[in-house]
């Protein structure tokens, strides 16, 4: 049995360690430029809407909130920054819910080891060095946080918290809907449990909650083409075909999740899972976590896989491995995540101290180098704006450069599949006739344009010893831009007839 100070040592230590997290990903969000999912969310949280073409609208609501304190990226990045020291204690509190209750597993009921494990989730590295935004931000938020009620709801047979599970729910629908898995879960879990009414009473009352999200989002999606299943089921799917590749590339990344300490520990431990799946939280966190990873695993021989695609489901990960493994385990298993840690720490100290010009030779710098120019390089071209509207040939470039300027830098051309929420933004009947500035970094050429314009001059831009190109088109010529651009994105990207791009026609 632990003393009274050890059990008080490690609770500080657990809250240290929240705010050093805090702290480390503070300093990466002001050091790393913003990188081109980044920008296009920040240019959807100018905009608020309902809906997006891509995704559901969930991180654009809360970039929009963030935009009342200021703009720029460490700013907007602070929901990253903050969100797993907030996570973290919500865990601690689950699992001492769990060990006061009856069922634990070999635990004693004062000891320190929910502090340990909330100290693992902490300094495991996704969650200590990438404060990026993404769609996975809210997801991973409020998904959890739909796991955390629903346990306290059948912890505690309280029908109240079944309900807040399922607004969280649906929250996390409208982040992304990636969450259905975890619905999935909640569903095998009351399969399993079919003869306990009060399982299925709660099912049913989250379900109950869960339906005025689902009723939003389905009618933004009925009135906008069902533009966000077109594209999730269809367009970005386009040529992808069955590659072992896919399934290695998915493997690997879920060991670098994992991490060396987590897959020894779990191996090790594997002869007390018969003891944890007996236990209400032991299952359904295994089924919260295997279900929706067997699933990505299972879908990425046939489809490339984000990713970041599974991170929403590592909470749960975590909460298992703290019921599996014994409390001498669990304290062994810190001291080698700390090790684990550092030398991932190490490793990016190295790659963010190297100079820019030490990356010459790798495929991703000119990219790299754009990424940390477009501060400036936006600067130089709001002084164009007024004679020009702002334009860019990419998606991320437009995305990026927009996120430094208070007005619109529109898409001109086709794109590709991703990112294209400049169909929704601009209307291109309003830009007949209007001078356009193009800025390209992948060495368009003049006549490419001349189809489209009057005239078309092209001109350098030299930023930090690097040359840049913009294209200034003079009187846009709509019809033949109709007629050569718009009418194949409108046959590739959206259903037939749809109104979006059927204002055109």
């Amino acid at each position: 049995m632990e003393s009274k100070r050890e059990i008080v040592f490690w609770k500080k230590v657990f809250w240290g360690t929240c705010l050093l997290s805090i702290g480390i990903k503070l300093l990466i969000a002001m050091k790393v430029p913003l990188t081109g999912d980044e920008a296009y969310y920040i240019q959807w949280s100018k905009y608020p809407a309902l809906g997006y073409f891509d995704q559901p609208p969930m991180i654009a609501w809360i970039l929009s909130g963030m935009r009342f304190f200021g703009t720029s990226p460490w700013i907007l990045r602070l929901p990253s920054v903050f969100m797993p020291s907030f996570l973290a204690p919500l865990l601690v509190d689950l699992l001492d819910r769990f060990g006061r209750g009856k069922g634990s597993v070999d635990l004693s009921r004062n000891s320190s080891w929910t502090s340990i494990a909330g100290i693992l989730f902490l300094i495991a590295p996704i969650h200590l060095f990438f404060p990026i935004l993404s769609t996975d931000l809210p997801l991973i938020l409020f998904s959890f946080l739909s796991f955390y009620f629903f346990n306290r709801s059948l912890l505690e047979d309280r029908d109240l918290f079944a309900g807040v599970a399922g607004l969280f729910f649906g929250l996390a629908f409208l982040s992304k809907y990636f969450v259905l898995l975890l619905g999935v879960s909640f569903l095998v879990y009351g399969c399993i449990y079919f003869k306990e009414k009060k399982v299925w009473k709660k099912l049913i009352l989250g379900i109950l909650a869960f339906l005025p999200f689902l009723a939003l989002h389905l009618f933004w999606n009925a009135n906008h083409c069902w533009i966000n299943f077109f594209f999730n089921t269809s367009v970005r799917n386009i040529d992808e075909k069955y590659s072992l590749d896919h399934f290695f590339e998915f493997i690997k990344f879920q060991l670098f999740l994992l991490g060396p300490v987590g897959i020894y520990f779990t191996v090790r431990s594997l002869k007390r899972v018969i003891h944890v799946k007996k236990t209400q939280m032991g299952l359904l966190g295994g089924l919260s976590f295997l279900i929706p990873v067997f699933a990505f695993g299972a879908s990425s021989f046939h489809y490339r896989q984000g990713l970041h695609w599974t991170l929403s489901f590592y909470p749960y990960f975590y909460l298992v491995f703290a019921l599996l493994l014994k409390h001498e385990d669990l304290r062994s298993a810190l001291r080698l995540s700390v090790f684990w840690s550092a030398l991932c720490a190490f490793c990016i100290a190295i790659l963010i101290s190297q100079p820019v010009e030490s990356w010459r030779s790798y495929y991703f710098y000119r990219g790299l180098k754009f990424y940390l120019a477009a501060p400036a390089l936006s600067r130089v071209l709001e002084s164009y704006r007024g004679e020009f509207e702002l334009a860019s040939d990419g998606y991320t470039e437009a995305a990026l450069l927009e996120s430094y300027m208070p007005g619109r830098v529109h898409v001109f051309g086709e794109g590709v599949i991703f990112g294209r929420e400049d169909d929704f933004l601009t209307d291109w009947r309003t830009l007949e006739r209007k001078n356009i500035l193009i800025f390209t970094r992948h060495g368009r050429e003049k006549h490419e344009f001349e189809p489209y314009f009057e005239s078309v001059e092209r001109i350098p831009i030299e930023l930090d010893g690097h040359i840049y190109h913009v294209l200034l088109g003079r009187h846009l010529n709509f019809r033949a831009y109709r007629d050569r651009v718009l009418a194949g994105i409108a046959r590739t990207y959206y259903p037939q007839g749809c109104s979006i791009m059927g204002r055109y026609f």
